[in-house]
């Protein structure tokens, strides 16, 4: 993917990342921004127990009522203000900082020519080089999962040299700043009260020619042929007390093994991955153009085709899953790792009505079954707090988790309108993932140890909160399409129903794979006989008067 001019915003940036650091590489010129995200930098959360609403599981016995009734408005008068979760917001993911990269050596007025900025897919290092006054200036970015960092090198190929200023910024929140070793800046904060602590370092770590110094809290380089800046960041998140002294350590490993070392250790590892899969759909080859005129052009002429960048489309997809989710990180969020704001689109969380799915739908078709691991992570973590949710919002055993989460897992209800918030099939949709890898891998050992058991309490979940109509069918509810609403003929838009097809699908799934996945392990009879039982009264799907599958009953 390339371009011949840098990025303007934020969305034409280029994403690096190694699952739980990432980047957004602008490819400025004289005063180039790295947009750093951590994967752990949550603003401090509330854990599920503090957000139940008091009055949630006394309310279900009358909105169900009015549901069956058809008194959709004045059952969801009651989800909104006796269900939804209090406080009713959870706290959003934020940015670890920004890497300003300042030219302190531009002339202003000469020209920049032979201008590229790139990221290579294959290597998954992103790239920029132009001319200026004779000399050739080149950076190289990628983010090392094995060495946990970021690595930017900078070279001046011809008569010039480089000499920058290297600040890191987390406007308006700024850490405090300080040089805890030999050319070495960091910047240490909290993200809100309960949240953790966090450290970003930037070391010049090589140097061919010039001077480096510090000085306040900026790194100077004036007069090198080539420099090599590392890049930390990390947090208290997952149990660690000494961030900052983790990015030093982190350093230290990096610079005994050289920078040629770590380009090439850093590009086995991701083609170990990335290289499993090839697709070739044929057609000219235009890679010639830049990508955003490949795409104009498609654009523009309805008759034009360009099978090789639908590859690479398919392609990228698969490089943001490796770059945003591997072993040790935390899921995918809404924006993968990469977030440029303290209060972004939905507060950038896990949105398991659809979004978080989406993320993890290339993992097992397009062999990356090992970034799938860091999604059954985080459906642990929520199993944990959708058990206290399960039977203190409804009755029921098992767990639950509604149509969003965090990184501490939070289960409640959270959202705007009903047709958002009343959905606790969160974790049912989740679960058939672990189904869907122990499909690919037949890993019985992961079937026993991480599958079953959350396969097994989310039908315990389901089995506890289907309802028996009067004509002795069961549905699921209160519960909603997720973010479809219909219109009654008074002219209210509601959401909320009993037996949304949406939900009554996600419950037959479920019990099939824990049926198949109890049978495989010879586990919990009967479990699987009150399986059978219910299942074979759930309510049929529906089919209205114009031949479609009626989303509501």
């Amino acid at each position: 993917m390339w371009y011949e001019q840098p990025a303007k915003v934020f969305a034409e940036a280029l994403p690096i990342g190694n699952g739980r650091l990432g980047a957004m590489v602008f490819g400025r010129t004289d005063n180039e921004t790295l947009l750093l995200n951590e994967d752990s930098v949550w603003y401090g959360d509330i854990p599920s127990t503090e957000r139940i609403n008091p009055d949630a599981l006394k309310s279900q016995p009358e909105i169900r009522r009015l549901l069956a009734e058809g008194k959709v408005r004045e059952a969801e008068r009651l989800l909104r203000f006796a269900v939804h979760a209090t406080p009713r917001d959870q706290y959003p993911y934020q940015p670890l900082a920004t890497l300003n990269i300042e030219t302190l050596n531009s002339s202003g007025g000469e020209a920049t020519t032979g201008y590229r900025r790139d990221l290579d897919l294959q290597t998954a290092i992103g790239g920029v080089r132009y001319t200026r006054g004779g000399t050739q200036y080149l950076r190289e970015v990628f983010a090392s999962f094995p060495a946990q960092i970021l690595v930017v090198r900078l070279t001046a190929v011809g008569t010039g040299t480089l000499s920058f200023a290297a600040r890191l910024s987390r406007r308006p929140f700024e850490g405090k700043a300080s040089r805890p070793a030999v050319n070495t800046v960091a910047m240490e904060g909290q993200a809100g009260p309960r949240g953790p602590r966090y450290a970003a370092l930037v070391q010049a770590a090589f140097q061919d020619g010039g001077t480096c110094e510090v000085l306040g809290d900026t790194l100077l380089v004036e007069g090198a042929r080539s420099v090599v800046l590392l890049v930390a960041g990390n947090t208290t998140f997952r149990g660690s007390k000494t961030p900052k002294e983790d990015g030093l350590r982190q350093f230290a490993s990096a610079k005994a093994k050289g920078y040629d070392a770590l380009r090439a250790e850093h590009i086995a590892d991701y083609q170990n991955l990335h290289g499993r899969v090839a697709l070739d759909l044929g057609g000219d080859d235009l890679s010639l153009l830049p990508t955003n005129k490949r795409l104009e052009r498609l654009r523009t002429d309805k008759e034009a085709s360009d099978t090789a960048l639908e590859s690479q489309f398919f392609q990228y997809g698969r490089y943001l899953l490796i770059a945003s989710s591997r072993p040790g990180s935390l899921a995918a969020n809404l924006q993968g790792i990469w977030n440029d704001s303290f209060t972004p689109p939905w507060e950038c969380k896990y949105t398991i009505n659809i979004n978080i799915e989406m993320n993890y739908w290339p993992a097992e078709v397009t062999n990356l079954s090992e970034c799938h691991g860091s999604l059954f992570d985080l459906i642990e973590i929520a199993r944990k707090q959708g058990e206290v949710v399960a039977r203190k919002m409804y009755d029921c055993g098992g767990f639950c988790i509604h149509h969003n989460t965090t990184a501490w897992g939070d289960a409640t209800p959270t959202g705007p309108q009903v047709w958002h918030f009343i959905w606790p099939m969160g974790g049912a949709w989740l679960a058939t993932h672990l189904w869907e890898h122990y499909l690919f891998t037949r890993d019985t050992k992961f079937l026993q140890d991480r599958a079953y058991p959350i396969l097994r309490d989310c039908s315990r979940f389901i089995l506890d909160y289907l309802y028996e109509q009067p004509d002795g069918t069961m549905v699921t509810g209160p519960g909603s399409s997720p973010e479809l609403g219909f219109k009654l003929p008074d002219g209210y838009l509601g959401g909320a129903g009993l037996g949304v097809t949406m939900d009554m699908a996600l419950a037959r799934e479920i019990f099939a794979a824990t049926l198949a996945a109890s049978e495989t392990l010879g586990k919990d009879a009967a479990l699987r006989a009150e399986i059978d039982s219910k299942k074979k009264r759930l309510a049929p799907y529906r089919v209205g008067k114009h031949g479609q599958l009626q989303e509501w009953q």
